[in-house]
């Protein structure tokens, strides 16, 4: 469309009556073309009048009304315009009545105004629309980005919680872990505690001197045995040794002596020469010391010779023992 815009086309844009395409191309006009925009003013001024007076047809009344609906600020020049439309009536009627020197404002003085405003107007509706699209368009990010940081942080809140449960498990994990170790280090512990304690016993054996062995000691005295014939030798459990003091009742004068043991059979079970003397109860001594185990349950005979200082020279027999073995317990 070229040139000026005729009424009609202009009634028809503000009623929405244009198509669709022909109504696009007038709205780029108007924020391109100010004296489209004066046009389109003008033909909306008379519109207001013609509602105002009542003088639109039906299809064109409803088509405003509804473009009323739409606009606040329309909807208050529609007022304005049917308030001045009311006085201008009531002096019209009464003729005489309207004051002297009174100019009531008509369509044609309104349209004086309306170049200049529909000026200002075009160009308020511009910057409406362009402060209308930036704000649209900032808001949209500003969604959008709301939105993102929602989910950024629905996906961090999912991981902490993530993170708290799997913390949780290492702490009882490691608690238990602790535990064991705990349990381990005592048992450590101990078997250290025992293994020194063995040491130490062990060492102490070592070093201990062995324990000396049971020994039974008894007394046979030459002068007894014609007297009371055989002693009696009770032996204990655990006798290990038995020691006998042959007391021969006379002084002998050899350096040393040779004892001969015989069992119940009358066979030699024990000898032993080089024995020193010693003094007895009324004359020279002899100590033997036996093992036990040579003495079986029986009569025995203890029998004591002087060895002579000389080599060549035999023993001589200076006193003979009898005495029986007894175990007690047997």
């Amino acid at each position: 469309m070229s040139g000026e815009i005729e009424q009609t086309t202009a009634t028809r844009f503000l009623l929405g009556e244009l198509a669709e395409d022909e109504q696009e191309r007038l709205e780029r006009r108007l924020l391109e073309d100010g004296a489209a925009g004066e046009a389109v003013a003008a033909a909306e001024d008379d519109l207001l009048d013609a509602y105002a007076a009542g003088e639109l047809p039906r299809r064109q009344r409803l088509a405003f009304e509804r473009r009323l609906r739409g606009s606040a600020a329309l909807r208050r020049r529609a007022a304005f315009a049917r308030a001045l439309a009311r006085a201008t009536g009531a002096g019209s009627a009464t003729g005489a009545g309207r004051p002297a020197g009174v100019v009531v404002p008509g369509p044609g003085l309104r349209r004086g105004f309306a170049a200049p405003l529909a000026s200002l107007a075009a160009a308020a509706s511009l910057l409406l629309a362009v402060a209308c699209g930036w704000l649209l368009w900032r808001g949209t990010a500003m969604t959008e980005r709301l939105a993102s940081l929602e989910t950024e942080a629905a996906v961090l809140t999912a991981e902490r919680d993530a993170l708290a449960t799997r913390s949780g498990e290492l702490d009882r994990r490691l608690a238990g872990e602790r535990a064991a170790a705990t349990e381990i280090e005592a048992a450590l512990a101990a078997r250290d505690r025992r293994l020194a304690d063995l040491e130490a016993e062990l060492e102490s054996r070592r070093t201990a001197p062995p324990p000396a062995p049971v020994t039974a000691s008894f007394v046979l005295s030459a002068a007894l045995r014609s007297e009371f014939g055989s002693r009696r030798l009770e032996l204990a459990p655990g006798v290990e040794r038995v020691r006998l003091t042959l007391d021969v009742g006379t002084r002998e004068d050899y350096p040393s002596y040779l004892a001969v043991i015989t069992g119940p059979t009358g066979r030699e079970v024990w000898s032993q020469r080089g024995l020193p003397p010693a003094a007895g109860a009324a004359g020279t001594a002899v100590d033997l010391i036996l093992p036990a185990a040579v003495l079986a349950d029986g009569r025995h005979e203890a029998l004591l010779y002087g060895e002579p200082a000389s080599a060549s020279a035999e023993p001589e027999l200076v006193g003979a023992f009898e005495f029986e073995p007894v175990r007690r317990g047997s």
